[in-house]
């Protein structure tokens, strides 16, 4: 071990510490120097004190104290007067635990029953010349086969062939509990947003925008597609799907995880299964969802009506709406089922939008929002229109740039960072609202308390006033009560 020695001069006496973990103590150093030599035996050798009295019970104790590497035992050989016997065994497995035994002065007399030794195993094949010693502290070896630990439970002279192969189980348990926990949070959010028509009983967050926010978010993460993943681009693909129980319909919608067609899916192309997770999106298509536009924020369409009208150059107006698109091909097809004849939408290959006037006229072509829509804004075709073409400005995804690495699972953090990013996430804001409401209710609160104690104090003192004009009139009956009648004198 270590000796430190103090090589100053003072009062004062070396001390160690650990600072951060707890390597002082493993070298066996922390704490304070002895006052005379002035040192810190750090050594690894432990010296047990024999007294003439002491039982082999007592010598146990001692052993065992010192917390070190080595435990103590008494057993029993069951032979003759004396068959008790102290029975030492190192607490490491493998040659790093083996320890030396003085017995000292004593005359302990000691036999090694057990010598300490590493697992060992060739790796190789049945005809190699040289094959690779691998040996082990313990009964496992780690890191010979990249992600695998190989349990070793016995000896053999003939060679053993290990076949490994992928398990699915922890995936199907995380999707599992991945799964359960989705609807539960689902259950929550229909639990604060529930109204009975018969009771008229509403939840606590009915009508609220922000779990609406939240909801739809996470219903987009599912719908979530990732066309250059290969074999397998949603999740339905791999049996994670949103369904509609018919005996509960008033349950609201619910993900449901198909085991066996994951299974069956990771069978056939295990890769592709993690391509999904993990393959970059890159640009826009037909199937790319609005709602992970402009970097997540989607398309913000008006409640009812028309989202905006198109003024053709022939004097006529188209007006289109969006309510029901929710990807950008069905986009470009609700504005070019106005009538495509006289306008006709598409997709650059610079991923933005473009609206060109098929009509011939006079008329400014241009694009009006309607009915408090932000559809134009969020799908660049605000700006105006040159000649008979609207170019839109470049439209990002979640996965530009907040997604670079695309798949679903970098989809899932995108969309989760867009809901609790602490200065633009939807739930930081609602609560810094809250917070803020709470606040102003408190401020009323205040208020009312000083607007009550002065009505308090008022009331008070009207009413000292009543009690004090009662007291007069009471005084006064009494003054009353105490005048006597007068006799006048007979005149007659």
């Amino acid at each position: 071990g270590l000796l430190l020695t103090d090589a100053t001069t003072g009062v004062l006496k070396m001390k160690v510490e650990d600072v951060e973990g707890t390597s002082a103590s493993d070298l066996k150093i922390k704490g304070e120097a002895d006052a005379i030599l002035k040192q810190i035996d750090g050594t690894f050798e432990k010296t047990v004190e024999i007294l003439a009295t002491d039982t082999l019970a007592d010598v146990q104790t001692k052993i065992n104290n010192l917390g070190f590497g080595v435990g103590a035992t008494i057993i029993n050989d069951g032979t003759g007067a004396t068959p008790y016997r102290l029975s030492l065994s190192a607490r490491s497995t493998g040659r790093a635990g083996r320890v030396a035994f003085d017995a000292g002065t004593t005359a302990l007399d000691t036999n090694t029953l057990v010598e300490s030794q590493d697992a060992a195993v060739f790796l190789g094949g049945a005809g190699a010349a040289q094959p690779l010693l691998v040996t082990s502290s313990t009964n496992q070896l780690a890191g010979v086969i990249k992600g695998v630990t190989i349990d070793l439970h016995g000896v053999s002279s003939s060679p053993i062939t290990l076949n490994v192969t992928r398990s699915t189980d922890s995936l199907v348990e995380s999707l599992g509990k991945f799964t359960e926990s989705f609807n539960d949070m689902i259950g929550k959010i229909r639990e604060l947003t529930k109204f009975d028509t018969e009771t008229n009983e509403r939840g606590l967050l009915l009508g609220d925008s922000s779990i609406q926010r939240v909801e739809s978010e996470i219903y987009a993460m599912l719908r979530t597609v990732v066309p250059n993943a290969g074999r397998y681009k949603i999740l339905q693909e791999l049996g994670l799907r949103v369904t509609i129980n018919p005996d509960a319909p008033a349950e609201g919608t619910k993900l449901q995880f198909d085991e066996e067609k994951f299974r069956a899916a990771f069978a056939t192309d295990p890769d592709a299964v993690k391509a999904l997770f993990t393959t970059a999106q890159n640009g826009l298509g037909s199937s790319t969802l609005i709602d992970q536009l402009n970097s997540g924020r989607g398309v913000r369409r008006a409640g009812s009506g028309p989202d905006f009208q198109a003024k053709l150059a022939d004097g006529s107006t188209l007006d289109v709406s969006l309510a029901g698109a929710d990807t950008l091909g069905e986009v470009i097809n609700a504005i070019n089922t106005a009538d495509n004849s006289k306008l006709k939408a598409e997709l650059t290959a610079t991923g933005s939008l473009r609206v060109t006037d098929l009509t011939t006229g006079v008329t400014p072509f241009g694009l009006t929002a309607q009915n408090g829509s932000q559809a134009l804004i969020d799908l660049g075709l605000s700006g105006a229109a040159v000649g008979s073409v609207s170019n839109g400005a470049s439209l990002g995804t979640v996965g530009d740039p907040r997604n670079r690495g695309g798949g679903i699972g970098y989809a899932f953090e995108a969309r989760i960072n867009s809901l609790i990013d602490p200065v633009s996430g939807v739930i930081p804001r609602e609560n810094r609202s809250l917070d803020e409401k709470a606040l102003q209710f408190q401020d009323r609160i205040t208020s009312l308390d000083k607007v009550l104690t002065s009505k308090r104090e008022r009331l008070q003192r009207q009413f000292a006033n009543l009690e004090s004009v009662l007291s007069g009139l009471q005084n006064q009956q009494q003054a009353i009560g105490q005048i006597q009648t007068i006799q006048m004198p007979d005149r007659r």
